[in-house]
């Protein structure tokens, strides 16, 4: 590298800017990209543990849902057998 630069000083005061300005432009881009790597890695954790989180709850709600669910049927037992008694009532009495 040190060669390139030399040799460009010995040509011209531009050309030495110029290789000058591409060496830095591709340095400065060398760490801009490392900063978006390491800022998408960022963002990928966070997404995963807010993946985590709402696999979590959706486990929970289901799990909800079931009981109650199992307690409806339960109150729609009941029901029956109260209209049931209700119908057994009305028949004797007659």
């Amino acid at each position: 590298m040190e060669q390139i630069i030399m040799a460009g000083l010995k040509e011209s005061v531009y050309l030495a800017l110029s290789l000058f300005l591409i060496f830095w432009i591709l340095k400065e881009n060398q760490k801009r990209e490392k900063e978006m790597r390491e800022d998408i890695n960022k963002r990928e954790e966070e997404f995963k543990k807010l993946l985590a989180e709402t696999n979590q709850m959706l486990t929970k709600n289901q799990e909800i849902i079931k009981e109650l669910t199992e307690k409806l049927e339960i109150v729609n037992a009941i029901k029956d057998d109260v209209q049931e008694i209700k119908i057994n009532i009305n028949a004797s009495k007659k």
